[in-house]
């Protein structure tokens, strides 16, 4: 793996989190869980060879027990979730009173040199134009920049409103609501295991949630004396929606200026004016689709009381669409060049394989336990994906589909195979 994750085994299927940072133990539920090993240094290596490198987290999940009468297991539960600590914004009084400040001590800067003139000066003028008022009363000749004389805030750059932008975004109460059902059961010769669980979480930002559906089933045979055999599926499909974009950046909600509303009148978000001090977050929609297969079977023979030869066989697959879209709302709206609204599309599709044979002998001599175990293992992960890039929609509601934009901005593409073969 090219990040420092552990390899994690579940169920015997062997994979790193890499795939997006998504980490795989989402794709069971906790409640499934029967334990959870961790090893590490000489005896992860051991097993596992360089995979195991930074360790192998194995889970095991729960399955059916023999000569067990069936049991059904179902749970409910709902908490609600609020901010514990918040910051204070400024009001818009008090933040006048700072763009005030900066204003006064760069244009003081300028005249004094302080500032590069044809990165600084020229770069920081227009910015200061849309909220000072200010003109040029000479030019110095030995530093080669205009002198500027600040003559106090432009009232009529500023709003009216007086915005918490904190508690604008909010998403109050936010509820996360979780649904399980287990259906265990065995006879004398075979055992299963059935799971269904669902996960409803809104996040505490606006159109910041998760919702995910888990279905698992395992069965385990014992065909004969010598002979068992079982297998485990395993699907789940996840609908993410991302808000993380209010912590980036100047998307911070309390760097926002309070003195435009988040919306007008008529219910439409207000383009804020271009200053670089922030965009209206909750007009970004942020979505990923996940959808998360695992599935292992193997056979075991025992040709002898000490030796016992197994084979088996794993596949897992992933597959996420995401989708981004940045509307002109969510964009401040500068006087010398347009913004554009843009549609970010990405696939990314992950299959692994994996096929195993091993035997293991154990030898008893008196008070001493010897394990001696040789094996050989086949592995393959495919891997495919790309993104598409649109800008300038027509609408920012509705028509934002790929079939809207006026153009196709940027593309991408790749594919690759990767394999190891392990004795």
């Amino acid at each position: 793996g090219s990040t420092n994750e552990p390899l994690y085994v579940i169920d015997d299927v062997p994979f790193f989190s890499e795939r997006g940072g998504v980490n795989p133990l989402l794709i069971i539920s906790p409640n499934d869980i029967e334990s959870i090993d961790v090893l590490k240094d000489a005896s992860a290596t051991a097993i596992y060879g360089s995979r195991g490198a930074n360790g192998v987290i194995i889970v095991k999940t729960k399955g059916g027990k023999n000569n067990e009468k069936i049991n059904v297991s179902a749970g409910y539960s709902v908490t609600v979730g609020n901010p514990v600590k918040q910051y204070k914004p400024l009001n818009t009084a008090e933040y006048k009173e700072v763009q005030d400040l900066l204003i006064k001590n760069t244009i003081s800067a300028i005249n004094r040199g302080q500032i590069e003139p044809y990165t600084g000066v020229y770069f920081f003028i227009p910015m200061l134009e849309l909220l000072g008022n200010f003109s040029e009363i000479g030019f110095d000749d030995e530093l080669f920049i205009p002198k500027y004389e600040y003559d106090g805030l432009n009232e009529d750059a500023f709003g009216e409103a007086n915005t918490n932008w904190e508690k604008e975004i909010q998403n109050k109460n936010a509820l996360n609501q979780q649904f399980d059902l287990g259906i265990r059961g065995g006879g004398k010769a075979i055992n299963y295991a059935f799971s269904f669980n669902s996960v409803n979480q809104d996040g505490i930002y606006i159109n910041d949630g998760l919702k995910r559906y888990g279905v698992r089933l395992a069965v385990d045979a014992n065909i004969s004396d010598r002979l068992k055999s079982g297998a485990t599926l395993g699907y789940s499909f996840s609908k993410f929606r991302d808000a993380t974009s209010i912590t980036d950046g100047n998307t911070k909600p309390w760097l926002v200026r309070p003195d435009y509303p988040a919306k007008d009148e008529s219910g439409e978000f207000v383009r804020l004016p271009g200053s670089n001090y922030g965009d209206v977050y909750y007009a970004v929609k942020n979505r990923t689709d996940a959808r998360q297969f695992i599935g292992s079977a193997y056979a075991q023979y025992r040709i002898l009381d000490n030796l016992k030869l197994r084979g088996d066989f794993n596949l897992a697959s992933f597959r996420d669409d995401g989708s981004s879209f940045v509307p002109k709302a969510a964009m401040d709206e500068y006087t010398y060049y347009e913004t554009l609204s843009n549609l970010t599309e990405s696939q990314s599709d992950m299959t692994t394989t994996s096929i195993n044979f091993r035997a293991d002998y154990n030898l008893d001599i008196e008070e001493h336990r010897l394990s001696f175990m040789v094996g050989y293992g086949w592995d393959r992960t495919f891997r495919k994906g790309g993104y598409q890039m649109y800008e300038d929609f027509a609408d920012d509601q509705i028509l934002n589909n790929p079939a809207s934009a006026a153009k196709v901005s940027a593309y991408y593409s790749s594919k690759s195979t990767t394999g190891l073969n392990s004795v």
